[in-house]
């Protein structure tokens, strides 16, 4: 019977040590799993963070090139009117070199008397009588402008350069 108790005693002492042990293996388990877990929450947080840098630097980016690509737009379509204009100047400056030249200059200086409809007819520009004409303009007060008022409302009334250059030499022969 001693030897019973004795080895009751023992594998008491045996059970109690390795639940004691097993208790510390448990704790450091755990205390390893949380650590793990903090390090992975830390990993996970510093990625998030990356990957939400990344993505504005990303929008940042978009929103640049879309605003030079807008611009780059923009200055197309103002090169391209810029070219639409100077096609038609050009196409006007071609037509008025193909058109005959104007009687020699005292022929062709306004005469003091002459209507408004008389001067266009004769330098070849009756189709624009119509925008003299809505615009209230005279003889009187195309002879009463100065260059760049005549050349600016020549240009409103739409007139290309040619037919200006055309009016004005007219104009200001006649009053010198």
């Amino acid at each position: 019977m001693q030897k019973l108790q004795t080895e009751r005693d023992t594998l008491t002492r045996q059970i109690r040590d390795r639940t004691e042990m097993r208790g510390v293996e448990i704790k450091e388990a755990k205390r390893v799993v949380v650590e793990c877990r903090r390090q992975a929450y830390g990993i996970t947080e510093t990625f998030a963070m990356r990957l939400a840098e990344q993505a504005r630097e990303y929008e940042s980016a978009r929103r640049d090139d879309a605003a030079r690509l807008a611009n780059f737009v923009i200055q197309i379509a103002s090169d391209s009117n810029r070219i639409r204009v100077l096609e038609k100047e050009l196409a006007a400056l071609q037509l008025a070199a193909k058109t005959p030249s104007p009687p020699a200059p005292l022929q062709t200086q306004a005469q003091a008397g002459e209507s408004l409809p008389a001067f266009l007819v004769r330098l070849q520009l009756s189709a624009h009588q119509g925008a003299f004409e809505e615009e209230e303009l005279d003889m009187e007060l195309l002879r009463s402008m100065g260059r760049v008022d005549l050349e600016q409302n020549m240009k409103t009334i739409g007139l290309s350069a040619a037919e200006t250059a055309l009016i004005m030499v007219d104009i200001f022969l006649s009053s010198e």
